[in-house]
């Protein structure tokens, strides 16, 4: 008789311990790991000349985590790069500079984790029609990160003369 009370102790205590893990196992929740990627590329990237430059529009991605927060539209060499929040509807006016090369428009969505890969427009276009939507007005502006100048800056006339460009006045 006592060998089956002790039977029935260690399997009451089994019991009490399965029931108690099950329980645990319900009501505490479980890690999941989060995926994070980058972009996906928009997509339907569609232009036209208009008056002011080209207008590139296109479809954003499919979302991933975390989100887009803008959209980079250039034309290659010789184009300037615009940076499109992501709240500005998908389109965008690009301006053209006068001498401006043959380009085709691409769009790359922005996220934390870097670009998507380009997204090209289903048009081109060569240097004779981008002339005629160039204006004179627009400039290529090459901005160079400190890093950039790798310690070469030089001070004298061989470097040029210094000059402040602000708001479109000449600073000397």
């Amino acid at each position: 008789m006592n060998k089956t009370l002790s039977s029935r102790k260690i399997f009451s205590w089994g019991s009490l311990a399965l029931a108690t893990s099950l329980l645990v196992s319900l009501i505490v929740p479980t890690a999941q790991a989060a995926t994070y990627s980058l972009p996906n590329p928009p997509t339907k990237v569609t232009s036209y000349l208009g008056v002011r430059g080209v207008v590139v529009k296109w479809t954003p991605g499919a979302d991933v985590d975390p989100g887009v927060t803008g959209y980079v539209v250039s034309a290659g060499a010789g184009s300037c790069p615009i940076f499109v929040p992501v709240n500005r509807n998908s389109i965008v006016t690009m301006p053209v500079v006068a001498g401006q090369p043959a380009g085709t428009p691409v769009v790359q969505a922005v996220n934390a984790y870097g670009f998507s890969k380009p997204a090209a427009s289903s048009k081109s276009y060569t240097a004779a029609q981008l002339a005629t939507v160039a204006s004179s007005s627009n400039k290529a502006v090459q901005v160079l990160q400190h890093s950039d100048l790798h310690g070469a800056i030089e001070v004298g006339g061989s470097f040029g003369q210094r000059y402040l460009l602000a708001i479109g006045r000449q600073i000397v």
